[in-house]
């Protein structure tokens, strides 16, 4: 691998960590404010029993938090874990996709509330694959780098968040408002 290389991976890396960390600390934030919608929606997605559907929704707050803060402070060891999470999210979305169930709420932890889409599984896809670099026995990034990382992570994340909420403001085709409501 060339020098130029590793130091683009390190920086993709970097950045991916801190917008991965940044919308699992949001996600969760968002789902303690309201925990028993959080369990509605959870169990909306139609892929747990009901009767693990309390204990699930505490394990994912859980795991946003431990893996929001591990991103930040052991990266090498909160990285795979994030993937984990990314790809279990990207999975349930998919799974009710298919089931033509997209109207339901996505569970992000937004005040929105917006229905799933393949743009949201590509979307975790994606900070999946920027993610792997982290486990990469890369030289770290530190100093005026490391700041440039965090600062395009944050920008990453508003920019994320902006177009998640214009996304919550579209009517799905074929789906009125009142649809959302209906499981």
């Amino acid at each position: 691998m060339t020098a130029v290389m590793a130091v683009a991976l390190a920086v993709a890396g970097a950045t991916a960590r801190v917008l991965v960390a940044m919308l699992f600390l949001a996600g969760a934030m968002g789902k303690l404010r309201d925990l028993e919608n959080f369990r509605t929606v959870l169990a909306n997605y139609r892929l747990l029993p009901g009767r693990a559907v309390m204990p699930a929704s505490l394990a994912l707050v859980l795991a946003e938090l431990v893996l929001a803060g591990g991103l930040i402070g052991w990266p090498r060891l909160a990285a795979p874990g994030a993937i984990a999470l990314l790809l279990l999210f990207a999975f349930a979305m998919r799974v009710n996709i298919a089931r033509h169930r997209d109207f339901i709420d996505c569970g992000c932890g937004l005040s929105s509330r917006r229905g799933i889409s393949n743009g949201m599984v590509l979307q975790n896809l994606t900070l999946c694959v920027l993610l792997v670099p982290v486990m990469l026995p890369l030289a770290p990034i530190t100093g005026f780098a490391l700041a440039n990382c965090a600062a395009a992570g944050v920008l990453l994340y508003l920019i994320i968040q902006i177009f998640g909420e214009m996304a919550a403001l579209r009517v799905p085709r074929n789906r009125t408002p009142a649809a959302w409501s209906q499981i």
